[in-house]
């Protein structure tokens, strides 16, 4: 099952022993999303993943592009499983 660690570097593949489910797991190192954004949501949504995994202290909410796209999608698509401390994970229903 696949695992997207929104705002996470890698260190949430390191530590659940997974590969991302998207090439798109670097998106903290960018200050301009637009210039992936299109293929960001494409490929995101050929597979979408089993789990995403969401750092709370570096998620901004609405005014990012991907942060937006990412909580249309876990609205959506996902419920919460468990919060443990600024990490939340979340289930695709």
């Amino acid at each position: 099952a696949g695992i997207y660690g929104h705002r996470m570097y890698g260190s949430i593949y390191l530590l659940s022993e997974r590969l991302s489910s998207t090439r798109y797991f670097f998106i903290p190192g960018f200050y301009n999303e637009n210039i992936f954004y299109e293929d960001y949501k494409k490929h995101f949504e050929k597979n979408y993943p089993k789990y995403i995994v969401i750092d709370l202290t570096k998620y901004s909410g609405l005014d990012i592009l991907t942060d937006y796209y990412i909580k249309k999608v876990v609205e959506n698509n996902y419920k919460l499983v468990k919060t443990v401390n600024n990490l939340s994970l979340y289930e695709k229903s």
